[in-house]
C-alpha cells in the first residue's frame, strides 16, 4: 500500500470512539454521552455529494435520519 495513503488514511470510526472514551468524562448524564457520540458518528459520516449515485447518498441520509441530525 502507498505510504502517503497508509499515514494520511481518516481515522476509522472505532479509531473516533477509541479517542473520545480516553478523554471523556464519563460522570455526564446519559443524554450528554448519547449526544457526543451521535455527534462523533455526525462527523465521521462522509458528505452527499452530486457524483455519488442515488443510493449512497439515500444510505447517508438514512443514517443522519436515524441520528437526528
Amino acid at each position: 500500500m502507498n505510504k502517503y495513503f497508509e499515514n494520511n488514511k481518516p481515522p476509522t470510526l472505532f479509531e473516533r470512539f477509541k479517542e473520545w472514551v480516553a478523554i471523556e468524562d464519563f460522570c455526564q448524564s446519559s443524554d450528554v454521552i448519547a449526544n457526543n457520540l451521535s455527534r462523533i458518528v455526525r462527523e465521521w459520516l462522509p458528505p452527499e455529494h452530486e457524483t455519488n449515485d442515488y443510493k449512497w447518498n439515500q444510505c447517508i441520509k438514512t443514517i443522519k435520519s436515524k441520528l437526528g441530525i
